[in-house]
């Protein structure tokens, strides 16, 4: 036969066989992965939770090493401080002696924070106090993009809106720095975002961050409760409020309002009575949870303290101006169900863009404490959202376009956003970790030497009086007691304010000292203007107790006067101390902070001619005295009286008088030796409402046994 054979094919070696027969499992196995497996929809929700993690760990990751910042002119010390008190008091007690003369203990600040880094303390004990603060408030700030992107995505059913918006709030300067106020407090730090500015630099108001992480999860559940009402709803709506308002009294304000703009917002889809009444049970229940720490005295004293100059007129005209806009857009919006998410967020920006403007422009407080941008924080939230949102609806518009390209251009777009976003996110880093970088060392600081000589010469039960940041850090190093604290609403002593006035602005020395003789204050820490501690402008008249008083230490690195600690003469520094009833029942109650005849009168009684009682404390809320009286004398124990406070002597009950200072009096009743025994007890006001939270939980007890059981 003629013609050419034809060319013969090498055939596949085994070994190539193998790996061919391999790539096809492996490319199966994929291919069904991610088209119709488990793994898809595991993936899809997970992948950006962990990759927000992720990102926003490495962006507070010195948090989670340091033992503290370098900002020592932040609040977190009064955070610190009280986790410390509540680690060395585990679990409970009813009176904190260190702060303001002595005040009741419930009233010291909202508790979840604190008790959070005392029982983290409390369990792996080999780490701080202060490693632990910082460890909390690091996962916190971590966790707070999570909240908002599952927010966003179960608002618009969009996850790229959802991913959009966390990255924003994680990773780009924050919407509040439009206002110049906020970029001056700022100071230098404006790449990084607002909330880490806050949370370390300028004020180091970690609880209300850390409320930012639970604020989108409340919002979330409550809005699944309003749709579909159910047992389980219900307490996880109220657990998640309830949460927020026992971290911190402003981040909660600012959940009420975003939860009646979500509660209107379901109202306008339709069944808004039924909706109304779910949300009002929700409120009772959340209220329920929370009662065992807000309670009248506690309520009563955060309104008192958290006014910041909001008038009655201006409330009602706010109000009035509210109820009117609420009814026009009931009466507009009703059924249109398709704009809700759009109705919140901009309804969320809208609020607290108005409360942070109406400061910035006219320094008016629209809501407590709207100085210091405290709700721009929950501006940037909305910010980013809205921000998230744009990127998107460019995006969707790219796509829609009438070219061939129009793919090119949505993904191109994309692209760009994302660059923006990763060029950014260079810069804000950088800043980020230039606001979290550790003290160097802190023990080097004038804050914390002072404090350890002060700890070393204190004898007895005297107390210090600490200006500038000398005294939000006493209390973190030690337990030395002292005028002032970390939290002025928590203060009950009527004094305490005028005489703290009277040593950092007052010109007279003489007076300072007398009140000071008055209070049983045996250390004044004063910051002279070239002083290095970051907060050193509170005392106006550096020269007005030399030659008054003896300087027993300084702290002068640069061969300046820096830090002085003046000793104070008093004639008798016993906390409890014997005087004459009678001379002391002549003594009338200052007519001011300057009524110097009154002031030199009751420091003649309780200083100058008292004799000192023995005290020995048991506990901050229980202390014994051991003393011997004559005839018509009486014991002054320079403590607040507090309607809590229960007396015995020699084991017979006896009642607790007030003196012209809010100090306790106790008439043993007879001459000759007698033992004293002063405990502290919670008030009927706050066991009552301690009832209603055991009536909750029992409540919600038996309802979930109940369901359970029922057919």
């Amino acid at each position: 036969m003629g013609g050419k054979h034809p060319k013969l094919q090498s055939l596949p070696s085994q070994g190539q066989q193998k790996a061919k027969t391999a790539l096809k499992i492996i490319s199966g196995v994929v291919f069904r992965m991610t088209r119709e497996s488990r793994f898809i929809s595991w993936a899809t929700p997970t992948l950006p939770i962990f990759a927000l993690i992720a990102i926003n760990f490495i962006i507070v990751y010195p948090l989670f090493k340091v033992g503290y910042t370098s900002h020592m002119g932040s609040i977190e010390s009064a955070f610190i401080s009280d986790a410390r008190f509540i680690a060395q008091n585990y679990p409970y007690v009813s009176w904190n002696p260190l702060w303001y003369l002595g005040f009741p203990f419930h009233l010291f600040y909202t508790p979840l924070l604190p008790y959070l880094v005392a029982t983290a303390h409390k369990i792996i004990s080999p780490i701080a106090v202060a490693d632990w603060y910082h460890i909390i408030i690091a996962l916190f700030y971590v966790l707070t993009p999570v909240s908002l992107y599952l927010l966003v995505k179960y608002l618009f059913r969009r996850q790229l809106i959802a991913i959009s918006a966390a990255l924003i709030y994680s990773l780009l300067p924050s919407f509040s720095y439009l206002f110049p106020e906020v970029r001056a407090e700022a100071a230098g730090f404006n790449l990084a975002p607002w909330q880490l500015q806050v949370v370390t630099h300028r004020y180091g108001d970690a609880p209300h961050v850390a409320s930012l992480a639970l604020i989108p999860i409340a919002a979330l559940l409550f809005l699944k409760l309003l749709k579909r009402p159910s047992l389980p709803r219900y307490i996880w709506a109220s657990l998640a409020i309830a949460a927020v308002a026992l971290l911190n009294l402003i981040g909660f304000l600012a959940l009420v309002i975003i939860l009646a703009i979500v509660l209107f917002s379901e109202m306008l889809v339709g069944e808004p009575k039924r909706k109304l009444i779910t949300g009002l049970w929700c409120a009772l229940v959340s209220f329920g949870l929370v009662s065992f720490w807000y309670n009248p005295s506690f309520i009563g004293a955060s309104l008192e303290f958290g006014q910041a100059g909001i008038s009655m007129p201006g409330i009602f005209l706010t109000a009035l101006i509210g109820l009117a806009l609420l009814v026009i857009l009931f009466l507009a919006l009703y059924g249109r169900g398709e704009i809700q998410p759009y109705f919140i967020i901009g309804a969320w920006a809208l609020v607290f863009l108005t409360i942070t403007a109406l400061y910035s422009q006219f320094s008016i407080s629209l809501a407590p404490q709207a100085d210091h941008y405290r709700y721009a924080l929950e501006l940037n939230m909305a910010g980013a959202v809205l921000g998230g949102v744009a990127l998107v609806s460019i995006y969707d518009r790219l796509r829609r376009l009438a070219i061939p390209w129009r793919k090119l251009a949505a993904v191109g777009f994309l692209a760009l956003a994302a660059f923006g976003i990763i060029f950014g996110s260079i810069l804000s880093l950088r800043s980020a970790h230039d606001l979290t970088n550790p003290h160097p060392d802190i023990s080097q600081t004038s804050e914390y030497q002072a404090t350890r000589w002060l700890e070393a010469n204190l004898v007895g039960d005297e107390r210090v009086y600490a200006t500038g940041s000398h005294a939000f850090w006493l209390n973190v190093f030690s337990e030395v007691p002292q005028l002032r604290g970390g939290t002025d609403q928590g203060a009950t002593n009527p004094w305490w304010e005028h005489v703290t006035y009277q040593i950092n602005k007052g010109a007279d020395g003489e007076i300072a000292v007398l009140w000071c003789r008055a209070l049983n204050i045996k250390y004044i820490v004063v910051n002279y203007l070239d002083s290095d501690v970051p907060y050193n402008r509170d005392y106006k008249h550096p020269g007005k107790f030399e030659g008054l008083l003896d300087p027993v230490y300084q702290f002068n690195p640069r061969q300046t006067k820096g830090d002085i600690v003046y000793e104070v003469p008093l004639a008798n520094n016993s906390l409890a101390k014997i005087v004459d009833g009678n001379a002391m029942r002549t003594l009338s109650t200052p007519e001011s902070a300057v009524d110097r005849p009154a002031l030199e009168a009751y420091v003649n009684i309780v200083d100058v001619s008292s004799r000192p009682a023995l005290v020995s404390w048991h506990d901050e809320d229980a202390l014994d005295i051991d003393c011997t009286t004559g005839d018509g004398e009486v014991v002054v124990v320079q403590i607040t009286e507090d309607h809590g406070w229960r007396a015995t002597v020699d084991g017979r009950k006896v009642s607790v008088g007030e003196d012209p200072l809010g100090f306790i009096v106790i008439d043993p009743g007879a001459p000759g030796e007698h033992h004293i025994e002063l405990r502290h007890h919670d008030s009927f006001g706050v066991w009552s409402f301690r009832a209603i939270f055991i009536f909750t939980l029992a409540a919600l007890g038996f309802l979930i046994v109940w369901r359970r059981k029922a057919p």
